[in-house]
């Protein structure tokens, strides 16, 4: 949200051993998303395979919402919304 930079995450969940739930909202200390630019994609793909360090692409950013292939599409607008406005509604009982 700080950078309003959105995403299209498209998970081939085919190959991948865990339900989307668990891919999208489960805490993993050996897990992390990280962005690159197109140009270096291929680049990091084959350095993290010479590397031995296993690799999902999930999709793409540069959109303005979160879109999550077959399951659900998040304005950034909305999200934000929800993530700054949820304690002052809170402490004003407007909930």
């Amino acid at each position: 949200l700080a950078g309003a930079v959105g995403a299209s995450l498209t998970p081939d969940l085919e190959t991948m051993d865990l339900p989307l739930a668990a891919l999208l909202f489960a805490e993993d200390q050996a897990r992390y998303c990280v962005t690159v630019p197109a140009q270096l994609t291929e680049t990091v793909l084959a350095e993290a395979a010479d590397e031995a360090v296993p690799v999902t692409r999930l999709g793409k950013t540069g959109r303005n919402s979160i879109d999550i292939a077959g399951c659900a599409s998040l304005s950034l607008e909305a999200l934000r919304a929800s993530h700054e406005d949820w304690l002052p509604k809170l402490m004003s009982c407007a909930l």
